[in-house]
């Protein structure tokens, strides 16, 4: 991994992808004190980075040292500087702002990553974490001093871990985010039981559909043995089609009935369009049968009116051609 920031000339931190080279004389630097002077590489071969003069030293506290004898890792490096440059930083689900950025600050023999103020004014200090963690005597002294500290912890690539991090200095704060992620842990909990009992509820559900399902089907195979029934009948013997046409009404009404039921369940249960579908194509059926009931009902009207009464009553009857002794007499 490369190094990805640098500072101006002028003490500004500056991104790569913001850098140009040989513009203006303008020089880069590694630390923030202009000492230790770095180069802007811009090649066809590897990507766009900053690298270390040849020769350049870097003097900390008065001491000579040369960059080979750097212990920090790009990444590292990457992540304070890009902290620096934002002047904000993410923690938990928060981007918290900050202002009078230090970076590699130095206070009671304790060297901090990044020292800064919240835009309340409140200090504070932030450790990036990505192989070694802050040493205890190190927290002790800002635990005792009440110096707010944020732990951020990152990767070998330098992108930070969202899941892991840590805060102390602040006693009441600190008291404040334990008690959120208790709370946390108890929601997630209920969460997961509630998606459990999701899962009971959807399979009753649907078991009391399959239930129903089967009651629709038991039904719509007897309706549709009364409906071949009936076809037999109306074409054997025309006037049976007349005695049982309250029935058929009756039958209509119930494949109705049946239809609106599969259409709610058809809602809930996608395999219930087959059912639906048979239920119209019975309910198709009964109306198909029920106008040839009506057009041999007409029928029967108009041959008893073309009839004389005498020719299919008996002798001992009083003649008198009307359609209930016609239908009477020849059922």
């Amino acid at each position: 991994m490369k190094h990805n920031y640098a500072f101006t000339d002028k003490g500004k931190p500056v991104h790569v992808n913001d850098a140009f080279k040989n513009v203006m004389g303008i020089k880069f630097y590694y630390d923030q004190n202009l000492t230790c002077e770095m180069t802007l590489k811009d090649g066809n071969i590897n990507a766009k980075h900053f690298a270390f003069k040849v020769g350049a030293t870097l003097t900390h506290n008065g001491n000579i040292f040369s960059p080979t004898n750097i212990n920090e890792s790009p990444a590292h490096f990457n992540f304070k500087m890009k902290i620096l440059k934002d002047e904000y930083f993410k923690f938990m689900n928060y981007k918290i702002f900050i202002k009078n950025v230090k970076i590699e600050f130095i206070d009671k023999s304790f060297r901090y990553d990044l020292k800064a103020e919240l835009l309340c004014g409140t200090p504070c200090v932030i450790e990036v974490i990505r192989s070694s963690k802050t040493k205890q005597v190190k927290q002790n002294y800002l635990n005792e001093n009440q110096i707010l500290t944020f732990e951020l912890f990152i990767d070998t690539n330098g992108d930070q871990i969202f899941s892991e991090f840590n805060l102390y200095g602040n006693s009441e704060l600190e008291k404040l985010i334990r008690t959120r992620i208790e709370f946390k842990s108890t929601i997630n909990r209920l969460q997961n039981n509630l998606y459990y009992r999701k899962e009971q509820i959807k399979r009753e559900v649907l078991s009391d559909v399959d239930g129903r399902r089967e009651h629709l089907e038991g039904e719509i195979r007897s309706i549709g043995s009364d409906i071949l029934q009936f076809e037999r009948k109306t074409f054997d013997t025309p006037t049976s089609g007349i005695i049982k046409f309250n029935e058929v009404k009756k039958l209509i009404g119930i494949c109705r009935e049946l239809k609106n039921k599969a259409s709610k369940d058809n809602a809930e249960n996608k395999g219930s369009q087959s059912i639906f579908a048979e239920i119209e194509r019975i309910e198709q059926a009964i109306l198909r049968t029920s106008n040839e009931i009506r057009q041999r009902e007409f029928e029967f009207e108009q041959t008893s009116q073309r009839c004389r009464i005498e020719w299919y009553t008996p002798k001992w009857v009083k003649p008198v051609n009307t359609l209930s002794n016609f239908k009477y007499w020849t059922s």
